[in-house]
């Protein structure tokens, strides 16, 4: 496991190109990623165009055997709406099929935590997030290490070198669901059943606020 994660002694600890992907922001997304940090070293992640015009994927950076356990992902809220929950995953894309790790924080609204028959969701003893306006979540990927190690231990033989960031949606404290590309709000006359809002145009806030991501420190 310590080849996986490149968990070895400092004094063995290689420099060797690793790469973060955020894909592509739009700017319809309730979270964006703000920064992503190797230890104290801030790394590229989000696809840009390049020379042709052509989107391409963040260019590589140096790191050694720990860079994993070392990276802190901060994001970013842009709407005008507290989040209580956010999900997050975290991509080997290296494994094939590339295995996630899902990331749950906080907590969902209890007028949104139903199942399709309306009956309430089992849900850990964790407090909701509160992730005002303009605020930041941070997350310590080395908080979820055991997680990571199960994945990718059978299907890798050697240490990790990408790492995919899948921002799978959130949800702000009136039950507001945002998945990437819509919000929902919860049916109040069929618990458990959700309403879409309008999909084109609609955005909880300014959607132009803090975009493009280099508005919010995010280098391109």
């Amino acid at each position: 496991w310590a080849l996986l994660l490149g968990i070895v002694a400092p004094t063995l600890a290689a420099q060797a190109d690793r790469s973060v992907d955020c894909s592509v922001a739009v700017n319809d997304d309730a979270l964006v990623v703000e920064k992503v940090m190797a230890g104290n070293t801030q790394v590229p992640c989000y696809w840009a165009p390049g020379p042709s015009g052509r989107y391409e994927p963040p260019p590589t950076f140096q790191a050694g055997d720990d860079w994993i356990e070392s990276l802190t992902i901060t994001f970013f809220n842009r709407t005008n709406k507290t989040i209580v929950y956010a999900l997050i995953g975290l991509g080997f894309p290296q494994a094939q099929p590339e295995q996630v790790i899902n990331v749950s924080l906080g907590r969902i609204p209890a007028n949104a935590a139903l199942d399709r028959q309306g009956r309430s969701l089992k849900q850990d003893a964790r407090e909701p997030l509160s992730i005002g306006p303009g605020q930041t979540l941070v997350v310590n990927v080395g908080d979820h290490s055991k997680e990571i190690k199960s994945a990718v231990e059978p299907v890798l033989s050697g240490p990790v070198t990408k790492l995919a960031i899948h921002l799978a949606g959130c949800n702000f404290d009136d039950g507001m669901h945002w998945n990437p590309g819509s919000y929902s709000v919860p049916d109040q006359e069929h618990p458990g059943q959700w309403k879409r809002m309008p999909p084109r145009g609609y955005f909880p806030g300014n959607r132009q606020a803090y975009w493009p991501p280099t508005a919010i420190g995010i280098g391109r």
